[in-house]
């Protein structure tokens, strides 16, 4: 076929990847989701890079996406710098040290790890906050923290574009909450690095690359991928989840049937019984007359489900769900210009 169409097989044979890529994406976002992660979340550190070329009606946008999941921008989890748990949401000092930091680029976040902070840069960590409370040791850590992510995203991007990115990309000063379904199956906060670059060829070259871990998409063609790939993914969610709810119900029904066989068997013992005068009259408590639920499933052998005791995931409409995004995108385009 490569011969007939006159280009290189190796160009051929990545093309057919690509659309095999692609066509799996649904599958790539859906993972199958645990009871216990529904209403889970997570702090994810993004790079959001535009590349504008030409002018007027010749003017295109392409985004930097992530090679093996073409719906999202590259991206990494926040991590600390030593063994603690991961974190799930930024507390308000923590917010507070990113607006501080804002217009940073990515290189001179992910280098305060290695170095003495300056009594410049301190001063501009700890803005706004008291120098002897304990607020601001906890600052610092979490910029170090921060600089610990914004490196392995560097690392991420690779060695030919991460370090020339990381010194266009400046901190979004707004921290985001990304709902379930945009950027991961799970709600997430979004702590982002963003640039415009307007370099001619940029484009095409990234493109070129036979491997490595980026590539760019027309603006269009990414929004439109999105929105199919994640659409499609929420339906699996919702088969699956059709399907442990039936699996659910026939768990609760066997383990209710042994006992339903026994008040069977005395209710039919009861009717062999000669009849009895009815028993004394109790007075009735009218202030606690209806059991209340705690009641009722006191003293049932049958514990609540996890599923049933977690909130269900809360899935917004395409729109909703992506309306960061184009707040970002217009956003990124008004203060580049």
């Amino acid at each position: 076929m490569s011969e007939k169409l006159r280009i290189p097989s190796d160009f051929l044979f990545d093309t057919f990847q690509d659309m095999l890529q692609v066509a799996d994406l649904p599958m790539t976002v859906h993972k199958s989701l645990e009871p216990q992660q529904t209403s889970a979340s997570s702090i994810q550190v993004g790079l959001f890079i535009v590349l504008e070329e030409g002018k007027g009606e010749s003017l295109s946008r392409h985004i930097v996406v992530d090679r093996q999941r073409r719906y999202t921008f590259p991206i990494v989890q926040f991590q600390h710098g030593n063994d603690k748990p991961l974190p799930t949401a930024l507390a308000e000092i923590q917010k507070k040290v990113i607006a501080n930091l804002k217009n940073q680029t990515l290189s001179t976040i992910a280098s305060l790890d290695n170095q003495t902070l300056s009594s410049e840069m301190i001063r501009t960590l700890t803005l706004g906050i008291k120098s002897d409370s304990k607020d601001a040791p906890l600052a610092i850590e979490f910029a170090r923290s921060l600089a610990v992510t914004s490196k392995k995203l560097i690392e991420f991007i690779d060695s030919n574009y991460g370090r020339f990115f990381s010194t266009s990309a400046t901190l979004y000063s707004n921290v985001r909450d990304i709902p379930a379904f945009a950027l991961l199956e799970n709600p997430c906060q979004l702590i982002l690095f963003r640039a415009v670059i307007r370099i001619p060829g940029i484009e095409q070259a990234i493109n070129q690359a036979m491997s490595g871990p980026i590539k760019c998409s027309p603006i269009d063609i990414y929004r439109n991928l999105a929105y199919f790939a994640t659409n499609l993914a929420i339906e699996n969610h919702r088969v699956e989840q059709i399907g442990q709810l039936s699996e659910q119900r026939r768990i609760y029904e066997n383990s209710c049937s042994p006992s339903i066989q026994k008040s069977t068997k005395k209710a039919v013992n009861l009717q062999i019984l000669p009849s009895l005068s009815p028993p004394p009259r109790v007075k009735v408590n009218r202030h606690n007359a209806s059991p209340t639920i705690d009641h009722i499933f006191q003293n049932t052998p049958i514990p609540l489900l996890p599923v049933e005791s977690q909130a269900t995931l809360k899935i917004l409409p395409t729109q909703q769900r992506f309306s960061w995004f184009e707040d970002v995108y217009t956003e990124a385009l008004s203060t580049n210009r």
